[in-house]
């Protein structure tokens, strides 16, 4: 039998392509022959023989395995150190790093391998020695002895299965199947089988019944009452139930036990709108990032029903949302933000096919170790869809979540991408490029996406330059030109007094630097004139006055300053006003 999904809503596209993720992998590694199973994405669905889902588990497994592996993680973190490590100057800070990341897993290798944290704690002690920059080979000797140790397909394979089996907890499905605690101290192979048990079994019953409930009466009683000699999943055990009380044991016709089947006595799956509900519901452990414990919220719910039916297929599509979307970090939230709650989860989707929807996304999960994804995928998307439509441009919705199941929290950011963000990204992302300061790039790239405004941003890059007196603001300078770009490709100056929006920018460019120049120059007279006290304050009192929108007291501090500097006043000053500075 033919197993169809479609494309739907973003989570449920998220759980498609990660579905097809899992499989693409399971078929790189030659654990399966997709054609074997008549494997067919089209237009806007998926397509394949229900036999396909007979080792999913094992698939699911193996994607989950390659994704975290922590040895080549750690190796990765490690080897990142000790290069930062080679600079003598930070030798001592990487140094501490490397430290604290192989005593955090030795703690960790001690639960299930008594011999291999022997031997990790020695490295351990080895490297806790180490105090000079003279010592850096030494460095570099234990972090591949302790990769070695790490390497044990015992250890590595535990403690993957443990980072794993925590995320997909803890940000997506809660404490259900084989993420309960209880499952912790069971074999790999126990685990497995308690996703099949859960996941994949009571779709394959489902499929059962179905071809069970076919042909004359005497072949359906038949097939009913061998079918109930099985072990089976505890809502089909009670369809089959309720048919041979009702219908075989009061010989009914077998097109009286279909029109059972698919009337109302059970509902339709609210997701796909096609298979029947056998009793399950979306809930907490459905997709975390959207759940609601209806239990405890019947008020949120027309005449109280918290009843949302899924079927057993969309539960198994749920399921496979963490595999459809991809880990970014947003470090730029500071030091007293921890990592957990930097990290979040991104999804790309578009009204597009089911084939393009994977490969936008998997462009997407190519840029996750690049400075900035975002960025690198938007500059690839928009170039390639700037060719076909506008419409399409506007279609391209970002989603993000951090979700937290132990406390009940989710913090989600959708974003569209509007038409002037789109031909910014395409025509003039050199400008983003060319912020040095990687955290401050990431914040500029949020807040556009978002459609915030990014004088906020700037305005506190800059109070932090002044503070720590760091002379090297350009930084600042490029996120002026980047909100004034945005600003002209939103207002439209295409083809007005014969100018393209593009000639627009470079002039302004052009223009903004005559004003940061002059600002240099006032700073460098203050400086010769043994007055450089003064300049924090002048700074400030200039960003107050433009945060506050008042352009008079602007204007009038301008003015004062270059009379205290006996310096004319460039004309731009009194000329800028469709130049959006502040």
């Amino acid at each position: 039998m033919k197993i169809k999904l479609e494309l739907s809503e973003w989570f449920y596209n998220m759980g498609l392509v990660g579905f097809n993720r899992i499989l693409k992998k399971a078929e790189e590694d030659d654990l399966i022959k997709l054609n074997d199973y008549n494997y067919n994405s089209e237009e806007n669905f998926l397509e394949f023989e229900n036999t396909l889902l007979e080792n999913f588990h094992e698939y699911y497994f193996n994607y989950f395995f390659n994704r975290y592996d922590v040895h080549e993680r750690t190796s990765k973190q490690l080897h990142q150190w000790f290069i930062i490590s080679k600079k003598e100057e930070k030798f001592e800070s990487a140094l501490k790093v490397i430290k604290d990341t192989i005593k955090k897993i030795n703690d960790k290798i001690k639960k299930y391998d008594e011999e291999a944290f022997m031997k990790s704690d020695e490295i351990y002690k080895t490297l806790s020695k180490v105090k000079k920059y003279d010592n850096l080979n030494e460095v570099e000797k234990c972090i591949e002895d302790f990769l070695n140790v790490l390497s044990k397909e015992n250890i590595n394979k535990k403690l993957t299965l443990n980072m794993f089996k925590f995320i997909l907890s803890s940000s997506f499905f809660g404490q259900v199947s084989f993420l309960n605690v209880v499952s912790t101290n069971k074999s790999l192979q126990e685990q497995k089988d308690i996703m099949f048990k859960d996941y994949i079994k009571p779709i394959l019953e489902e499929i059962n019944l179905n071809e069970n409930i076919q042909g004359n009466a005497e072949e359906v009683f038949l097939n009913i009452k061998e079918a109930l000699k099985t072990v089976l999943s505890k809502d089909i055990e009670k369809v089959y139930k309720t048919i041979e009380k009702n219908f075989i044991k009061k010989k009914k016709n077998a097109d009286e036990i279909r029109n059972f089947i698919d009337g109302n006595e059970y509902h339709t799956c609210s997701l796909c709108c096609n298979n029947k509900s056998f009793g399950g519901t979306y809930a907490e452990g459905s997709f975390t990032p959207l759940a609601v414990s209806a239990d405890n919220s019947k008020n949120m719910f027309w005449e109280f029903n918290t009843e949302y039916p899924i079927c057993n297929l969309c539960k198994l599509v749920l399921f496979c949302t963490p595999a459809g979307c991809i880990d970014i970090y947003k470090n730029y939230m500071g030091k007293d933000v921890d990592i957990e709650n930097k990290h979040y989860f991104a999804f790309v989707n578009m009204d597009t096919n089911f084939d393009e929807l994977c490969k936008y996304n998997n462009n997407l999960e190519g840029k996750k170790d690049k400075e900035n994804p975002y960025k690198e995928f938007i500059i690839d998307i928009v170039e390639e869809l700037q060719q076909k439509s506008a419409w399409q441009l506007q279609n391209i919705l970002f989603v993000e979540f951090n979700a937290d199941y132990s406390s009940k929290k989710s913090k989600m950011n959708y974003f569209n991408m509007p038409k002037y963000v789109a031909l910014y990204f395409a025509k003039s992302s050199k400008s983003i490029s060319a912020v040095k300061d990687e955290l401050f790039k990431s914040e500029l790239i949020d807040n556009i996406l978002s459609g915030k405004d990014i004088k906020f941003i700037i305005d506190k890059k800059l109070r932090d330059c002044i503070k720590k007196n760091n002379n090297y603001a350009y930084d600042c300078f490029n996120g002026v030109i980047i909100r004034n770009t945005l600003s002209n490709f939103r207002g439209g100056y295409e083809n007005m007094e014969g100018k393209t929006v593009e000639n627009k920018n470079e002039q302004d460019a052009k223009r903004l630097y005559v004003i940061y120049a002059r600002g240099q120059e006032l700073n460098e007279y203050f400086k010769e004139s043994n007055a450089e006290n003064k300049i924090s304050s002048i700074a400030y009192r200039l960003l107050n006055s433009a945060k506050a929108n008042n352009k008079n007291e602007f204007m009038d501090t301008l003015i004062r300053v270059h009379i205290s500097a006996q310096k004319e006043i460039p004309a731009i000053f009194f000329g800028s006003s469709n130049l959006v500075v502040v």
